[in-house]
């Protein structure tokens, strides 16, 4: 048994643009097979989860293009340069037009690791309120929506109509919010 990482020994970009690359690779594997492997890259991203101080947990139902359907989300969006906590203030102002008195930050994971190449910063926005007009780009369809705290840990839970990263988010600040809400 080999050390249990892959050789890379060529790579073909096949597509590139503003959101991600994909890429074909030839690697050898462990076991000396060679074989082509595919698979996407896109910027780090954060992902926030707003609290406000009445108890609800904003979202968005967004239309994604992929799946074709409507899915719960929370704000979130690559990173442009910025801190992971700069990004996830400008996603809160763009997405849904917000401002948090405290952000913190909960950790980070993986997405879709098989197939992409996504790192997700998550974190709690505290003290939230919708203080001034959202700034979508031309590929966002989205809705806000302002749901009691219990409603929204509730669809995360079930995630039917959850996006995954979103859900997770949500899941990773649970416990932090039932902490501020006393519950």
């Amino acid at each position: 048994m080999g050390d249990g990482h892959w050789v890379r020994l060529g790579r073909q970009v096949l597509h590139q643009d503003r959101f991600r690359r994909f890429y074909l690779d030839t690697v050898r594997l462990p076991s000396g097979e060679v074989v082509t492997y595919s698979w996407a890259e896109t910027l780090e991203a954060a992902f926030v989860t707003p609290l406000t101080d009445r108890g609800e947990i904003i979202l968005i139902r967004q239309y994604r293009y992929p799946v074709d359907c409507w899915l719960w989300e929370v704000p979130a969006g690559r990173l442009e340069g910025e801190s992971g906590e700069a990004a996830a203030r400008r996603e809160l102002r763009e997405e849904v037009g917000g401002t948090a008195r405290e952000l913190l930050y909960l950790g980070q994971f993986f997405s879709a690791a098989a197939h992409l190449r996504l790192r997700c910063n998550t974190y709690l926005a505290l003290g939230v309120t919708l203080t001034s007009p959202t700034e979508h780009e031309n590929t966002e369809l989205l809705e806000v929506h302002c749901l009691p705290a219990e409603e929204a840990l509730a669809l995360a839970r079930r995630a039917e109509e959850f996006e995954g990263q979103s859900a997770l988010a949500v899941l990773m600040a649970e416990p932090l919010i039932r902490t501020r809400l006393g519950r």
